[in-house]
């Protein structure tokens, strides 16, 4: 889980959230085309990992049948991705965007994994390109206004916050971004107000930004008190 840093209120640690992959859909299950060689001992049954890889083969294999349809070669990404299979997903998306460069959920998808590496440079990159090509995507915003929180790029998380807000008030990483901004901002009443916006969509369906919410509240409040 996040936590926050009790240190530079700037920075406020690494708080964004796991971005979520979008559009999973299962791919139709693909007929044998050939005959699966018989086990020299009949009673050996396969193990898991022998099926894991099988099932990644045949998604592989799919994806190769139709390189030029942007969709399939996305759809398979999504699948090597639930399958830890990322180096082969990123292939995957990086090929969806070539064929589409207006692909936003394939740019959106390829941040989640650099986010998951660690490599926030390419996360953000990635973030930055998810947005340009769909600017109306209140969560691409707002994941990437969390992102830059954790930098410490204050004014363009502002704006970013501020447009995911806007655009979406039921997500509640947006109004959880903008209070980032304002903690940091030391506009502290302002902080607490876009918290309880973001705790008002929580309490209907809580997510793991209900916890970030609350450590940032509780943050916020402690700061005021000792000033």
């Amino acid at each position: 889980s996040q936590t926050f840093s009790q240190t530079d209120a700037t920075a406020s640690t690494s708080v964004s959230q796991p971005i979520q992959t979008v559009l999973v859909q299962p791919l139709p299950e693909k007929a044998q085309t050939t005959s699966s060689p018989v086990p020299s001992n009949p009673t050996t049954q396969p193990t898991p990992q022998a099926g894991m890889t099988a099932k990644i083969e045949q998604i592989i294999g799919t994806a190769r049948e139709s390189p030029q349809d942007a969709s399939v070669q996305f759809l398979c990404a999504v699948q090597l991705q639930r399958f830890k299979d990322t180096e082969n997903a990123k292939l995957l998306f990086k090929e969806t965007i070539a064929l589409e460069p207006e692909f936003a959920e394939a740019y959106y998808n390829l941040a989640q994994i650099y986010q998951n590496e660690g490599n926030l440079q390419e996360a953000v990159s990635f973030l930055e390109s998810a947005v340009k090509a769909n600017p109306d995507n209140s969560k691409f915003k707002s994941v990437l206004a969390n992102i830059l929180m954790d930098r410490g790029d204050i004014s363009e998380a502002s704006a970013l916050a501020k447009s995911s807000a806007e655009l979406d008030p039921n997500n509640s990483e947006g109004h959880f971004a903008l209070a980032r901004v304002y903690y940091a901002s030391k506009r502290h009443q302002e902080a607490l107000d876009a918290i309880a916006k973001g705790f008002e969509i929580e309490s209907q369906a809580p997510t793991q930004i209900y916890q970030s919410l609350n450590e940032l509240r509780n943050q916020v409040k402690s700061e005021m008190v000792s000033h």
